[in-house]
């Protein structure tokens, strides 16, 4: 019993425990391993903050979003009525979409081996917004060709919308991957699979929509050379270099 005490004392003043009796065991405090890194913390972070902004901003964000990223119907009459297209709302899902597949594409990356530091998550950002523009870029050259603008209205709200639930469904992705690091081995697929879907639905969306207003075939073939190929080569480009 007084050794037990004695034990106790001297664990407590930090002295030297020798018994080898003794129930108390000397531990040493090892630091423990980085869950999630600086550039993944921040950006996930500011993604959220983004999305809690504009749902204050507006309360039916999700469902108009959400209503816009699977129907067809009614796609014009929804934006007029309760999603314009430019308004700040619209502007902040689009920048949480290029952070967001940033986060993606640098998480991919991180456990493919890669440096987690900044530059390589810069890289990442300054590839996402490249994906985005892109598509711009394409339609700016097509109405330049054509000299109309009729090839390129609705697609045009389709390339713009489509992406901003998509920065809210891979903010979900990316949250679960960094609470749980297994998570990430299938992060990739959850991700190539979002974005092979806004490319589809886009488009389809455009075909029929072309279709409809009678846009001659050589339009249709630089509309999809331009807006739709590139892009996925870009991805397929980076995914698997």
């Amino acid at each position: 019993m007084f050794a037990q005490l004695m034990n106790f004392i001297s664990l407590k003043i930090n002295l030297p425990i020798e018994e080898k009796g003794s129930p108390f065991v000397q531990t040493e405090l090892i630091a423990r391993e980085e869950l999630v890194d600086a550039p993944s913390l921040i950006a996930l972070i500011a993604s959220i903050l983004l999305v809690i902004l504009v749902k204050y901003r507006n309360t039916h964000v999700f469902t108009v979003t959400f209503g816009l990223f699977i129907r067809q119907m009614n796609f014009e009459s929804t934006i007029k009525e309760n999603w314009p297209l430019f308004s700040l709302n619209a502007w902040l899902l689009i920048f949480n979409f290029i952070l967001n597949l940033s986060l993606s594409l640098y998480i991919y990356e991180y456990i493919q081996g890669s440096i987690g530091n900044w530059e390589a998550f810069l890289k990442c950002f300054v590839f996402a917004s490249f994906f985005l523009m892109i598509a711009f870029f394409s339609m700016i050259f097509v109405n330049f060709l054509t000299g109309t603008n009729r090839a390129t209205y609705l697609p045009l709200q389709i390339t713009w919308v489509l992406p901003q639930f998509t920065g809210i469904a891979l903010l979900c992705l990316n949250m679960g991957s960094l609470l749980n690091q297994s998570f990430q081995n299938v992060l990739f697929y959850f991700v190539a699979g979002l974005l092979l879907w806004i490319s589809f639905a886009r488009l389809f969306r455009s075909g029929v929509y072309l279709y409809n207003q009678r846009i001659e075939w050589y339009y249709i073939l630089l509309y999809l050379c331009t807006l739709e190929i590139i892009p996925l080569l870009l991805l397929g480009w980076f995914f698997f270099n």
